[in-house]
């Protein structure tokens, strides 16, 4: 099973922290869950044409868990966030974003996009923060699969 940085968006604490370095390089490695797995739902979120889009790779996140805290409006209740879990996995996948493809993510989902230059504050409906993905896949069966199953 391969590991890697990539950056999640979390429901906002109170805390206002530095973007991390994951979201500032110029492919961003940006882990999806709830409805960003859908590739046809964040390819026109960030306004992508289908070949500008890589398909995601399946991965999960140790130490966090899948929840619906975001308060919704309308016909959605509520919305998924992750949030820290020790001992949890929350599945999701990886796409291979461009900085101008992860600003629109960014800005479509209330979290202000990571700055060009200054590691500045941010603040929002959601935060990114760092996490450490490992990626699997396959369905062979092999070690990758196991991680599937924890």
């Amino acid at each position: 099973m391969r590991s890697a940085l990539a950056a999640v968006l979390l429901a906002t604490a109170a805390a206002i922290r530095p973007f991390p370095r994951a979201a500032r390089q110029a492919v961003v490695p940006y882990f999806a869950y709830g409805s960003n797995l859908s590739y046809d739902v964040l390819r026109r979120r960030i306004g992508a044409k289908a070949e500008d889009l890589e398909r995601p790779q399946p991965a999960l996140v140790r130490d966090h868990r899948l929840v619906f805290n975001m308060r919704g409006g309308g016909p959605e209740p509520s919305f998924a966030s992750a949030e820290r879990r020790r001992g949890e996995l929350m599945h999701g996948a990886v796409y291979q974003l461009t900085q101008p493809q992860f600003a629109r993510l960014c800005l479509s989902e209330g979290a202000l996009p990571p700055p060009r230059r200054l590691p500045l504050p941010q603040a929002g409906a959601y935060r990114i923060e760092e996490v450490e993905i490992q990626c699997y896949g396959g369905g062979g069966g092999g070690a990758d699969d196991e991680a599937m199953r924890g």
